[in-house]
């Protein structure tokens, strides 16, 4: 997955080529990575420090699997937005929260910035109240979104 320069139509135009991150397309090739020790404990159900990543890998698994082209947007080197993709034919912004603190800055600075017409934010939380523009969902539901 690329970074993108700016935000704009078409996206494609504005990847850098040079600069990416890499996903597995098995999320359990990811964690085989892992000594054992760390897999022993993953497999007790204890994430630890790895959560963020097995959630983003399961994130970029999903909309690989539904064709979706992924870009992530680092503005600076405080923020991040994990992924940028089209719904439709809107520039969308998708945020990934391994647990129930859905807080980002960067994020709602995005939202506001780029003028979203809809932002999807998945946790480990339930379904929550959108703000008209942030859809509050479970990871669970990301491949339904497409």
């Amino acid at each position: 997955m690329h970074r993108l320069k700016c935000i704009d139509f078409p996206l494609e135009a504005y990847e850098q080529l040079s600069i990416f991150k890499v996903y597995m397309f098995d999320t359990g090739l990811l964690i085989s990575l892992f000594n054992e020790a760390v897999i022993a404990k993953i497999h007790t159900g204890d994430l630890g420090i790895f959560k963020g990543a097995i959630y983003e890998n399961m994130a970029a698994q999903i909309m690989y699997a539904n064709h979706k082209a992924m870009y992530y947007f680092e503005p600076n080197t405080s923020s991040e937005i994990d992924f940028v993709t089209y719904c439709g034919t809107e520039i969308t912004p998708i945020e990934i929260k391994s647990g129930v603190n859905t807080r980002s800055k960067s994020f709602d600075i995005f939202v506001i910035q780029y003028h979203s017409k809809i932002a999807y934010r998945f946790s480990e939380k339930n379904i929550g109240e959108s703000d008209g523009v942030i859809r509050y969902l479970p990871i669970y539901l990301l491949p339904f979104i497409f």
